[in-house]
């Protein structure tokens, strides 16, 4: 490889990756799901989005500085990355807010282990550099194109909003609708 081409490689890594994280980001998240609903015209492909919103974290940031919180951050995405299967997609939209995009037949029983193994990860305490331990729970909503045509916005939409419903059944929970 040139040095040329490694330049274009990094700057194509950078353009698709949190930074912080090493996560996808928002626009990876974007790309993909429009490469499944392209998929997903030829095919009967069943695609899960799994919105995942972190409780009170922003206590942490206040209580503990922001670099603790990107150490929480980058811990959280450990996390859900060891969660899921290598081949779904782990990308973190900003904040505390992380997407999960799973392209295969999970059923409904898979996902719900699948969420509370998720909630039950967030929730171990974390160890931070200054010897000090927090906790954070987490908020998940679920979506499918299942019912429905793909759609990329609708999907991410309906997962934010099952997302608030969780919060607002008490958080550290979710909901698959």
């Amino acid at each position: 490889m040139t040095k040329s081409e490694s330049l274009q490689a990094k700057l194509e890594f950078e353009a698709l990756h949190d930074s912080l994280t090493g996560l996808t980001n928002r626009k990876y998240l974007f790309r993909e799901l429009e490469r499944l609903s392209s998929k997903s015209t030829r095919t009967d492909v069943k695609v899960f989005v799994i919105y995942i919103d972190l409780d009170d974290f922003k206590p942490i940031n206040d209580n503990y500085g922001h670099h603790s919180g990107d150490e929480v951050l980058v811990e959280v995405a450990n996390r859900l990355t060891a969660s899921v299967r290598e081949y779904d997609t782990v990308s973190r939209l900003g904040g505390d807010e992380f997407v999960i995009l799973i392209d295969d037949g999970l059923t409904e029983l898979d996902l719900e282990i699948l969420a509370s193994r998720i909630l039950n990860a967030i929730k171990e305490p974390i160890l931070l550099s200054n010897g000090d331990s927090v906790a954070c729970g987490a908020s998940i909503g679920i979506s499918s194109n299942a019912e429905s045509v793909f759609n990329a916005e609708t999907l991410l939409v309906k997962a934010d909003v099952n997302l608030y419903e969780a919060k607002s059944k008490g958080k550290n929970q979710f909901v698959i609708a």
